[in-house]
């Protein structure tokens, strides 16, 4: 006999899940055809293709997808019970959709705080439609590529770059050898233009250009063969310049 009891218990289940997933509402503005402006009603939000605003026994079904805009601010047309203060403002939910025949409709709801921001949620959730809470524009945020993964280079690679970018020494070597020879290439050439030079200029002497010193006007050839008085310097020391001048 526990058959009922489940069967009582699942229903009762189900209709939590269903009145925690509704809400109530007032509707107080729109063209939707059939209900009358200032009518409570049930926001159904159970499913996940469209949302249904009942009344009565009318049904309107919003599909998500159909929805273009949504709004949610402060009721000031709402007048707070008597004998109530301090008393939060509801809020009134726009939602603009288009309809099968392609017509643009719109439903005001009244709600409280709590069951707007909910609303306008679950709109967001389902679809790209442009919403709003308390005047702020909430669009979903276009979702961006991840950005292109690099791989780092691995051990090899580095090495392989490194060895491309230092220099070869033996071809530094090489060069500056060669750069070595071209520069004494040059500077004896020089030198020799340079003699040249001289050669035609009355004014330079050829010991000056070819660096040797000038000859005594006394000096005798001899003097480079022979121990003579003229080179008497060179080959006398201090004894044999005592002998001679003993002598």
């Amino acid at each position: 006999m526990r058959t009922p009891s489940l069967i009582a218990g699942t229903v009762l289940i189900s209709g939590l899940a269903l009145a925690g997933q509704s809400e109530s509402v007032v509707y107080t503005d729109g063209n939707l055809t059939g209900i009358a402006t200032h009518t409570k009603a049930v926001l159904d939000l159970s499913q996940d293709k469209a949302m249904k605003l009942r009344v009565g026994r009318t049904d309107v079904s919003v599909p998500y997808s159909s929805i273009t805009k949504s709004d949610a601010a402060a009721d000031t047309t709402a007048v707070a019970a008597p004998g109530k203060k301090n008393v939060k403002p509801p809020q009134a939910v726009t939602v603009e959709f288009q309809s099968v025949q392609g017509d643009t409709r719109s439903m005001t709801l009244q709600m409280n705080k709590d069951a707007a921001a909910k609303v306008i949620a679950t709109i967001h959730k389902h679809t790209p439609a442009e919403t709003t809470l308390g005047g702020v524009k909430a669009t979903p945020v276009p979702t961006e590529p991840a950005p292109e993964q690099v791989q780092p280079p691995t051990e090899k690679q580095s090495a392989a770059a490194q060895a491309d970018q230092k220099p070869s020494k033996k071809a530094d070597s090489k060069q500056a050898k060669a750069d070595k020879k071209a520069q004494e290439k040059a500077d004896k050439l020089a030198k020799n233009e340079k003699k040249q030079e001289d050669l035609h200029n009355p004014n330079v002497s050829v010991n000056d250009i070819f660096g040797k010193q000038p000859a005594k006007d006394n000096a005798w050839w001899g003097d480079n063969v022979w121990k003579t008085e003229g080179n008497l310097p060179k080959w006398q020391t201090p004894s044999s310049g005592a002998t001679a001048a003993a002598q």
